[in-house]
C-alpha cells in the first residue's frame, strides 16, 4: 500500500505555485536530511556532548540500525549477516518496485478496467530515483562501515559499527567487498546517473523528450526548475558527512 501511494503522490502534475501538500513533503525531506546529518556526526570518532549523543543515538535508525530498529533478531549476532542483510535493504526495495510495475502492466492486459492504469517506466524510475535521493547519506553510511575501524590499546583494530569483529580477519575482507560493491553500484553509480542526467537536461528540454525529464522528476522536487542541477550538491553532502 506505502509503495502504491508513493508512487501517485511523487508523479501528481507538476504546478508552479506552492501547496500544502508540496510543503508538507518538502518538511519531511529536510527533516530526514537533517536526521542522516545527526545520525552520520554522532558516528565520527569525536567526544561530543552528552546530550548530542543521546539525541544521535535515536536516530541511528535512519542508518538502518538493526539494534535500534528492534530488528536485531533476524540476523542474529553474526556481523556479517547483519551487514549483508541491511545492503539487501537497498536493492530489495528497488526489484519490489520494478516487480509492482512489471504486475501492473501484465494485469492490463489481463483485465480491461476502464479505470485502471498500469505504472508507466519513467514515474516508476522517478519513484526509484526519489527513494535512493531521500536514502542516499544512509547508503554511503552503510557502504563505508566496514571501511570505518578503531585501534585498541594492543593495536589490533576493531569496526566502529561490530565492535567483536577485529580488522584483517576473513569476515571483514567479505564485509569490505559487499561495502565497496554497493558503494561503487548504488552510491557512486547512482550520483553519475543523476550527473548524465543533470547534464543532458537542457537538450532533453529542447528536444521534447518529455519521458526522460520525467523519469527525473525528483530533481525539481524541492528546487527551482533552473537550479534543477543543485541536487548534486544535496548528494555530495550526504556522502561527504559519511566520510566525515
Amino acid at each position: 500500500g506505502f509503495l502504491v501511494v508513493t508512487y501517485y503522490f511523487t508523479n501528481l502534475e507538476v504546478v508552479t505555485q506552492a501547496t500544502p501538500f508540496k510543503a508538507g513533503v518538502m518538511t519531511s525531506a529536510i527533516a530526514v536530511s537533517a536526521m542522516q546529518a545527526l545520525a552520520l556526526v554522532g558516528l565520527m570518532s569525536v567526544k561530543w556532548p552528552t546530550t548530542f549523543q543521546g539525541v544521535s543515538s535515536n536516530v541511528q535508525i535512519v542508518l538502518l540500525d538493526l539494534d535500534g530498529m528492534g530488528l536485531s533478531c533476524l540476523s542474529g549476532s553474526d556481523p556479517l549477516a547483519r551487514y549483508l542483510m541491511v545492503v539487501f535493504i537497498f536493492p530489495a526495495g528497488l526489484i519490489w518496485i520494478f516487480m509492482f510495475w512489471s504486475f501492473t502492466l501484465a494485469l492490463a492486459k489481463c483485465v480491461k478496467w476502464r479505470w485502471f492504469k498500469p505504472w508507466k517506466l519513467h514515474f516508476t524510475l522517478n519513484t526509484a530515483g526519489l527513494g535512493m535521493q531521500l536514502g542516499y547519506g544512509t547508503m554511503a553510511a552503510v557502504a563505508m562501515k566496514p571501511l570505518m575501524c578503531y585501534s585498541h590499546p594492543n593495536a589490533r583494530q576493531s569496526l566502529i559499527t561490530y565492535p567483536n569483529l577485529f580488522c584483517g580477519e576473513r569476515a571483514h575482507s567479505v564485509l569490505q567487498v559487499a561495502g565497496i560493491s554497493f558503494l561503487t553500484i548504488f552510491v557512486v553509480g547512482f550520483f553519475v546517473i543523476c550527473s548524465y542526467a543533470a547534464y543532458n537536461m537542457p537538450r532533453w528540454c529542447t528536444s521534447g523528450q518529455r519521458e526522460r525529464l520525467q523519469s527525473f522528476r525528483f530533481f525539481m522536487g524541492n528546487f527551482r526548475f533552473d537550479c534543477y542541477w543543485f541536487i548534486l550538491i544535496v548528494l555530495l553532502r550526504g556522502f561527504s558527512f559519511a566520510l566525515a
